[in-house]
């Protein structure tokens, strides 16, 4: 049987972590890998825990994200929309730098702290929030959703029990969601049993499918921006703008089917006076 637990490789003495570098994103293969195991696990959740990576993956849900989804934010389902609670958009203040007049954009928690500036390393206080109310997750709506995954969106929500409220709720505390740490146990249990490379983590999954749609789309930063909410193309633009293994070795193969036919000659040397 699958244990689900924390795994404290890498850790030494409480209240001391070691911070370990993590690989970047799972590849469409190993995305696969690790659902067709979490298929094969003889678990009583095993239909909740391939629902909650395999959406995981699909809506580039960070595990927060993934915790608090709910039946509601899959109202539309049918239509091909889903609307995901992001928990980045946030209201944050403007701060301008006294003394090289440089803008910065900052949280609200850092109202009333001092900043220091990046550009002149000097401080100076930020103004104190005015009138801006602690907003709750925003709804985003995302519609690139085909339609085997409508299909098992669907399904998954007919398995679920009556009045179920959290799409991906605790087996031991019935009413509750999973809290992002237990999803990410959980990703930690059935990453270690498939057999793929143990420095993945839960983030893992949003960028994989942040690269899938930078390759799929052909570079498409809104394509991107739409598919992982982010606030703006410039950031899907500065985090994805990479190619990956793959992408990099068809397009090799391409430059050298369409070589130029020269060959170096090397310069004359100049005559001695």
């Amino acid at each position: 049987m699958l244990r689900i637990h924390a795994f404290n490789k890498g850790f030494g003495k409480i209240g001391h972590t070691e911070k370990v570098e993590r690989e970047k994103y799972l590849t469409e293969d190993e995305v696969k890998i690790l659902l067709d195991t979490i298929r094969k696990a003889d678990r009583k959740t095993m239909v909740r825990d391939h629902a909650a990576i395999f959406l995981g993956f699909y809506f580039a849900m960070r595990a927060g994200e993934a915790a608090i989804l709910d039946a509601h934010a899959l109202r539309s389902i049918e239509k091909g929309v889903a609307y995901i609670r992001t928990l980045k958009r946030r209201k944050r203040i403007k701060h301008r730098c006294e003394n090289c007049k440089r803008s910065f954009t900052l949280s609200r928690r850092r109202a009333g702290t001092m900043h220091r500036c990046t550009s002149c390393a000097s401080e100076s206080r930020v103004a104190e929030a005015k009138d801006v109310e602690e907003l709750l997750p925003s709804e985003v709506p995302m519609s690139i959703i085909t339609s085997d995954v409508i299909e098992y969106a669907r399904d998954y929500m007919k398995s679920m029990r009556a009045n179920q409220a959290w799409l991906f709720e605790s087996s031991k505390y019935p009413g509750k969601h999973l809290s992002p740490c237990q999803l990410q146990c959980i990703f930690n249990a059935y990453l270690m049993r498939s057999g793929l490379n143990p420095k993945y983590s839960w983030h893992a999954l949003r960028h994989g499918r942040g690269v899938q749609l930078w390759e799929v789309s052909g570079h498409d930063a809104k394509v991107v921006q739409d598919g992982l909410r982010h606030s703006s193309p410039v950031t899907s633009m500065a985090i994805y703008a990479h190619m990956s293994p793959e992408r990099r070795s068809e397009i090799l193969k391409l430059l050298d089917k369409r070589a130029l036919d020269v060959e170096f000659e090397a310069p004359a040397k100049k005559a001695a006076n």
